[in-house]
């Protein structure tokens, strides 16, 4: 069913309402991007005391949707059940009378919302969306009553998809669990296995990958991204985005089989993500955010070092 459009300027305000660091209170509840995950939830929110903070923060309340303008692929928004203060990389956005709160939620966290912040961002190494383009992002406008019943069915979608999360969580503690009995936990080596540097049992690299603006974007080739992989592995080769690159450049930034990525900048909770590539069925590029290396066979299987790279003596 097609709804009329609105911009989201024109059913929303971003007030960007200031808070210099000597009038912040002790107390005050703090979330930096690092705070929110790509799911859409708060991770070990914070108070702050007077004095903590060294710069501008934006006020927001629990009315508010908390919109992460730095590198928005990464979906970093979130609906506060409470008030406090954000980093300036986060937009606070007050839905109006026309909009639902959950229902313009699950909208910007749509892959088409998502691509449309991404080709609009500016910043090679940094990218981000200001307001006054993130404003003009076309928004379907069904009757409230309809915007309330699909949040309600995305909702308990998303409750289904953390139950699951759960799940694969305890999986992965049985998994490292298993590794630890078998092998030894990696701090103490109570096994006394021999150690060596990472650096003396490779055969290649590490190397970074490859940065391309957003107009790059759209046909050619696929890049792997820092979301589409998980607990070691790629988890949705469909998923992955194509752009146009040189035959100099596909064939420096190729993913190889047994190839193993580990992302090396981002927020706490992607910081050290890694996987082994495998089956990929059509050439691939990674891009700048992670390194890619491979062992050399003779040195060490690489089942064993993507197994031992997820443990949390390598997350810590």
């Amino acid at each position: 069913m097609k709804y009329p459009l609105a911009l989201l300027g024109e059913i929303v305000d971003i007030p960007r309402d200031a808070v210099s660091p000597e009038n912040i209170q002790s107390g005050t509840t703090y979330v930096g991007l690092e705070n929110i995950t790509g799911d859409g939830a708060f991770s070990s929110v914070r108070t702050v005391e007077s004095g903590d903070l060294a710069s501008t923060k934006f006020l927001f309340t629990h009315r508010h949707i908390l919109y992460g303008k730095l590198r928005p692929y990464l979906r970093k928004i979130a609906r506060p059940n409470f008030g406090g203060i954000c980093s300036t990389d986060i937009l606070p956005i007050l839905p109006g009378p026309r909009i639902d709160r959950d229902f313009l939620c699950h909208f910007l966290r749509l892959d088409t919302s998502v691509s449309f912040a991404e080709s609009q961002s500016v910043g090679v190494n940094l990218p981000r969306i200001s307001p006054h383009i993130l404003a003009t992002l076309p928004v379907p406008m069904p009757p409230m009553a309809e915007q309330r019943r699909i949040a309600a069915i995305l909702d308990k979608a998303d409750d289904l998809r953390q139950k699951r999360r759960t799940a694969l969580q305890k999986l992965d503690s049985l998994t490292q669990s298993i590794f630890f009995d078998t092998f030894g936990e990696p701090a103490i080596n109570p096994k006394k296995w021999p150690r060596a540097l990472l650096g003396e049992l490779l055969e290649s690299g590490p190397q970074n990958g490859l940065y391309k603006p957003a107009e790059a974007y759209g046909e050619g080739i696929r890049i792997l991204r820092i979301d589409a992989f998980y607990d070691g592995e790629v988890t949705d080769q469909s998923s992955l985005k194509r752009l146009r690159l040189t035959p100099e450049e596909i064939s420096l930034y190729r993913l190889n089989e047994h190839d193993i990525v580990v992302n090396r900048v981002n927020s706490m909770e992607f910081l050290g993500k890694s996987a082994l590539i495998t089956n990929l069925g059509e050439d691939t590029v990674f891009e700048s955010n992670m390194m890619r290396f491979r062992v050399g066979p003779e040195a060490m299987d690489p089942q064993y070092l993507i197994a031992f790279l997820q443990t949390s003596y390598i997350k810590a």
